[in-house]
């Protein structure tokens, strides 16, 4: 009999067919992969006496899982057990086919714990962007798997990608790190507080014994007491002049600058001919920013003193702090005129030619002081400091490198060195200065300090943390140190540390600004709006005069989109101190928020008149070429920028301006390289990602390349970051055929990194051998899953790096 189906029929059959198909693949698939887990968990298992082994723990993709006992890392345990037979290896495979970096990432605390490795090697990336592993140089006839080409390669792709929403970063922040504990910094001793009292009873006519006691209470928080001890000294004494100004300096050094005002002038009562009382109550009106006053005050000296060369000093740093460096430039030539052998002038006078543009001048002050004065070194110190300072840093570093092997017990040179290149951001060079300065001066809590922000211009946190507190344990009163630990939480958006770090300085000196600007956007950050704006309107109320407190303010209102209150604010500041140039920058900001870019514009030239910092005069200039960039001035804002990169070719936010300028004007190639030039100096720059993005999108590129390259960066140090954290080696692994420094730039700035480098080594056995003898696929392009042998050369080269660069060093490697 004759069957006839229908064409629908046969279709159905057909499509039943696949389906079939499709359902035995995924069985097949998971029970594959059941097969893979069980199998790689029973590898690992950890037998009773691994506990006096050394533990070592394999992480990656399917480059590292794959293989069974002929994996890479099964063999490198292997090779381990033969080759140090001292010590007693266990190797664990923690590798997972289809897996991405930040799923590596999201297990690894787990891993850690459970099977608590003494070294970590990770090998990842290729899952994650294929440009990632790139290699240069292959030859181009390597056969390719022809398996590759068939439908079945791609729907298993397809069935393997279930496991990208396993993938996304763990939203789990560093819980090792603990609040830093401060409380015994300065801690009552009641001991020591009850001997004092003791001894101040006995020579009650003692200054230093009162000055010690005062102290004691202010540094404990306690100012009531502190002034108490003070004012009873004073009125059981006829204190001389020293001891009045001393007193002054107290008062306000703790913020009592009306106390201590009342102490200088009667100082000056007392001896209206010394120069100390017009000088500190000039000193006081200085950092009042009450200006007028101050030049009054040393006017008033210079009528009856006029060849007191000590004035002319004072009054040259008046004039630099209200950038009237044509003023101070005369004074200080006049100044020199008196007292030609006066250093400290020659110092002023080069730094105020620098902030000129002088620079010719300033290396003809420096060249003088060579041949004029004896010290040759210091001097040298002295002006490559003062170069650093302005923004000279190329004329800084030629003068630090010409010193720096003079003297053997210097430090100077070489933390010198580490700040430029911390500028630069050239942290491998900076952290290898560091550690010269610290070789030579292990406990200066400045280079330490200094250190920490070089890491936490890398985001490395906890590297950063444990350099601040060290800093912290060689001096205690370090109190910027607790303020850049308070931003570096704020940053972390550990909210509740960094309001304990602010607090800790603003209960000892309440007059730090820095402080209280981060104390209050730690309230802003964590939701609490109203008490940080009711404790700023609180700081105008106890100091009605001080511009500093309505500049925060300003502030605050500037970042909650306020500019009507930020500007209004902010001109208040202006009328109490219209030579600071904080206010005016900050209605310049406004007004770009408002769109009134030509105002904003003549504000951020004020600003610039009256800025003398480097670093800070290179922000308003950027923000100024912003102003041109939105009124279509197009080539002024280039030109600002071109010299702003010119003299700081490390300058992120001016790529990214100056590429957003070059897109207004259609050069998108100019802007990508603009974009990423910033992204090179700062990944962690959002604006450099998004100027890149804009580019990409004009242009019809791909930009997910670029996405997941950032997302890639950030696990690898974020992973290097835990290992580290927890004391354990860590052993980075290039992929077959790669290029090495790929990942030593990813992790530029950490230490004691092993790298394994295999690039070499398989280009060298592809030359005499088949790519079918060391590779089973070509699925990363260049190099693919590797066989049992290319697992054994991947495993002896692991092997021999460790045994070269880790336990050599630990003198139990067998001369066999």
């Amino acid at each position: 009999m004759k069957i006839n189906i229908s064409f629908f029929k046969k279709t159905a059959l057909i499509i039943f067919g696949i389906f079939i198909c499709l359902v035995l693949l995924e069985v097949s698939f998971r029970i594959g992969n059941m097969v893979f887990y069980f199998s790689q968990k029973r590898l690992n298992t950890l037998p009773e006496s691994s506990s006096q082994s050394y533990r070592i723990m394999c992480l990656g993709e399917s480059t590292t899982g794959f293989g069974g006992r002929y994996s890479y890392s099964s063999q490198l345990e292997d090779i381990l057990n033969k080759r140090i037979p001292a010590m007693k290896f266990k190797v664990i495979n923690k590798g997972i086919p289809g897996v991405h970096s930040s799923r590596i990432l999201s297990e690894l605390r787990k891993n850690i714990n459970e099977y608590k490795p003494d070294m970590v090697t990770i090998m990842m990336g290729v899952n994650d962007i294929r440009g990632f592993v790139a290699a240069e140089g292959i030859p181009a006839d390597i056969p390719r798997n022809p398996f590759k080409s068939l439908k079945i390669y791609n729907l298993f792709r397809l069935i393997f990608s279930h496991l990208k929403e396993k993938s996304k970063p763990s939203s789990s922040g560093d819980k090792g790190s603990s609040v830093l504990d401060v409380t015994g910094l300065n801690k009552k001793n009641e001991d020591f507080a009850r001997e004092l009292k003791e001894k101040i009873n006995k020579y009650p006519q003692v200054y230093r014994l009162h000055k010690k006691y005062a102290l004691y209470y202010f540094r404990n928080g306690e100012v009531e007491e502190a002034r108490d001890v003070l004012e009873k000294y004073l009125e059981k004494n006829e204190a001389g002049i020293e001891e009045l100004l001393d007193i002054g300096r107290i008062y306000k050094k703790f913020g009592s600058k009306r106390e201590a005002k009342a102490l200088f002038l009667k100082a000056f009562s007392l001896a209206p001919e010394d120069f100390l009382p017009y000088r500190e109550l000039a000193l006081l009106y200085r950092e009042g920013k009450r200006f007028d006053r101050a030049e009054d005050v040393l006017e008033s000296y210079l009528v009856d003193n006029p060849f007191d060369s000590r004035i002319y000093r004072e009054k040259a740093m008046l004039y630099l702090d209200q950038m009237r460096l044509a003023e101070a430039e005369e004074v200080l030539e006049k100044l020199i005129s008196f007292k030609s052998k006066d250093l400290e002038s020659f110092r002023l006078l080069a730094k105020t030619y620098l902030l000129q543009g002088k620079t010719e001048k300033a290396l003809e002050i420096h060249k003088w002081v060579l041949n004029n004065f004896e010290d040759e070194y210091s001097t040298n110190v002295d002006f490559a400091n003062i170069f650093l300072f302005t923004g000279y840093l190329n004329e800084a570093e030629r003068i630090f490198k010409k010193i720096m092997f003079q003297r053997d017990k210097d430090e100077r040179p070489y933390h010198g060195l580490a700040r430029i290149y911390t500028r630069q951001k050239k942290y491998a060079k900076a952290i290898e200065a560091f550690k010269k300065a610290l070789g030579i001066k292990p406990d200066k809590a400045l280079i330490w300090e200094d250190l920490a922000h070089c890491y936490l211009g890398q985001r490395l946190y906890s590297q950063a943390e444990k350099s601040f507190k060290k800093a912290l344990r060689l001096d205690p009163d370090r109190f910027s140190v607790y303020e850049s630990l308070g931003h570096m939480y704020n940053e972390q958006n550990k909210l509740k540390k960094a309001e304990a770090m602010f607090k800790k300085v603003l209960s000892i000196e309440p007059s730090q600004i820095a402080s209280l600007e981060g104390l209050s956007c730690a309230y802003y950050n964590s939701g609490r709006l109203k008490q940080a704006e009711e404790m700023l309107k609180a700081r105008i109320e106890n100091s009605p005069q001080d511009a500093q407190s309505y500049i925060l303010l300003a502030k605050y209102y500037l970042g909650a989109g306020l500019n009507d209150r930020a500007i209004s604010i902010s001109r208040k500041a202006v009328d109490l101190d219209p030579y600071n140039y904080r206010p005016y920058k900050l209605i310049g900001d406004c007004l770009i928020q408002k769109e009134d870019f030509a105002e904003a514009r003549s504000y951020l030239k004020r600003a610039l008149e009256l800025c003398h910092n480097s670093e800070l005069r290179k922000q308003v200039h950027i923000q100024l070429a912003r102003c041109h960039n939105l009124l279509g001035d197009l080539k002024e804002a280039e030109r600002i920028l071109e010299k702003i990169i010119s003299n700081d070719p490390y300058s992120e936010m001016a790529f990214i301006e100056l590429g957003y300028c070059y897109m207004k004007q259609e050069k998108y190639k100019e802007a990508e390289e603009c974009a990423n030039k910033a992204i090179t100096l700062n990944p962690f720059e959002c604006r450099g990602h998004l100027l890149l993005e804009s580019c990409y999108e004009i242009e019809g590129k791909d930009r997910q390349k670029d996405v997941l390259y950032d997302n890639l960066v950030y696990n690898y140090r974020h992973i290097a970051e835990i290992i580290q954290d927890e004391g354990l080696v860590l052993v980075c692994i290039q992929y077959p055929l790669c290029d090495i420094e790929k990942l030593r730039n990813i992790l530029t700035g950490f230490e004691g990194i092993i790298f394994v480098d295999n690039e070499e080594i398989f280009k060298e056995a592809l030359k005499k051998g088949d790519y079918t003898e060391y590779f089973t696929d070509s699925f990363a392009g260049e190099f693919g899953h590797c066989t049992p042998k290319g697992n054994r050369l991947l495993a002896e080269n692991i092997a021999d790096t460790l045994i070269r660069e880790y336990f050599s060093g630990l003198k139990i490697i067998s001369d066999k």
